[in-house]
């Protein structure tokens, strides 16, 4: 119990921190990218109305004019207009920035290219490039290492091609690093968290180990005057003959003896004190001994009863748990199955595990919660479970057991049954 908490709470963090990282990662790199995007779409936008200030590199900032004098003020063009981006741009602007220009004319065909500021791409390599934008319906995209600004006038179409290569480059860069950053970090995280699980899940874990201690206490202090009790009515059984007040006694008795001794065996099933008992069990036969067991008791009853168990199976497990659980579901189906139904007791193989069936006609029977059947003391029908000698606890040791031998167990209630399979 106390290790499945503390991978489940391990488990939850290392998720949410999964999920918080991978947010940062990718919300980081989207605006990385847009305002790159952005940026090239700027630059494109200063190339289309100054292209020949790209081509022969005249600098844009304070030395703009380039023949003394301050020239205009950074974010200024040489007309005294607001360059687009403002400050993003400097003098080397223009030294840095690769791009070419494609010109058509009105029937698509490549009349003027201009590769100056290039030398990336061959004019084959451009052409092909320009005929993907020019079949394009949109003016800005992209195309490989290249964002595109496409500018259609009446008789010609000019396309101009910025070289992104270094930019996305980056962008790959920083995504490898981060997503390496991140691994690293996860894995120091994990450390941390495992370290510390133990302390986080501590006051839970003392609050079921109080709890555990309380049941066996009082399941001791039970014993003793269930003991008197059962002692005091033999005699006045012995010296006055039987009643009905007697044998109403006798048989509550007997009821309290058997729901002390199952709260005693749910609080022993811990899974340390489980599992340090391990070992090879015939399943299959273990199966099929204890099945047959309760065949005459759904006969006396007038219900039938089939077992059906694959040959040679085995469970790394604890015998004495692994009979208890065959036991309460083959209690609970012949106490719960209706007058003169069938139930049937399967065990096959299920790959590497092994599969147990359980299932009775349960048609006129109250409804069932099956989310709840295998929680303590819990009652579909509580004077059907008076009737039949239920307690509402046994399902819960069946549960305990398949969690300490680590498979899992459901039940459902479909077309006049209800079903109980345990896989192992």
């Amino acid at each position: 119990m106390v290790n499945q908490l503390r991978k489940r709470f391990v488990l939850v963090a290392m998720l949410s921190i999964l999920v918080v990282m991978t947010l940062i990662v990718l919300g980081i790199t989207g605006v990385n990218r847009y305002q790159m995007t952005q940026q090239a779409d700027e630059l494109l936008q200063l190339i289309h109305d100054e292209p020949q200030r790209f081509i022969d590199h005249e600098p844009i900032g304070p030395w703009g004019e380039g023949q003394g004098g301050m020239g205009p003020m950074p974010g200024e063009n040489m007309n005294g207009g607001m360059i687009p981006g403002g400050g993003r741009f400097d003098e080397e602007t223009t030294f840095r920035t690769r791009f070419f220009m494609l010109t058509y004319d009105a029937n698509g065909q490549l009349f003027s290219s201009n590769l100056q500021s290039i030398a990336a791409v061959t004019q084959e390599e451009a052409s092909a490039y320009g005929a993907q934008v020019l079949a394009s319906n949109s003016t800005k995209g992209s195309v490989d290492d290249y964002r595109y600004l496409k500018d259609v006038q009446d008789n010609q179409t000019v396309i101009y091609c910025l070289n992104r290569s270094l930019e996305r480059e980056n962008v790959r860069t920083y995504l490898l690093g981060a997503v390496l950053v991140g691994v690293i970090s996860y894995g120091l995280l994990f450390i941390l968290i495992s370290f510390v699980s133990g302390r986080a899940v501590r006051p839970l874990t003392e609050n079921i180990e109080r709890q555990k201690q309380f049941i066996t206490d009082a399941g001791h202090e039970l014993k003793t005057p269930i003991s008197i009790i059962s002692a005091n009515a033999e005699v006045l059984e012995m010296e006055n003959g039987t009643s009905p007040w007697l044998s109403n006694i006798q048989d509550q008795v007997k009821r309290m003896t058997e729901l002390v001794k199952r709260l005693l065996a749910l609080s022993r099933m811990d899974e340390a004190q489980v599992q340090g008992r391990f070992s090879r069990v015939p399943f299959s036969e273990l199966t099929e001994e204890t099945a047959m067991d309760f065949v005459p008791v759904a006969e006396g009853q007038g219900k039938t009863m089939t077992v059906h168990v694959d040959k040679g199976l085995e469970l790394l497990g604890e015998k004495d748990a692994l009979k208890e659980l065959v036991s309460i579901l083959c209690d609970n189906a012949v106490k719960y199955c209706d007058d003169k139904g069938a139930i049937d007791v399967a065990l096959t193989a299920e790959g590497k595990k092994v599969k147990l069936t359980v299932q009775n006609a349960y048609e006129t029977g109250a409804p069932v919660d099956t989310n709840k059947l295998f929680d303590r003391f819990y009652r579909s029908d509580t004077s059907r479970n008076q009737k039949s000698g239920g307690y509402g606890i046994g399902l819960s040791i069946a549960k305990a057991v398949v969690d300490v031998h680590k498979g899992k167990i459901h039940a459902t209630h479909e077309n006049g049954k209800m079903v109980f399979e345990a896989i192992l």
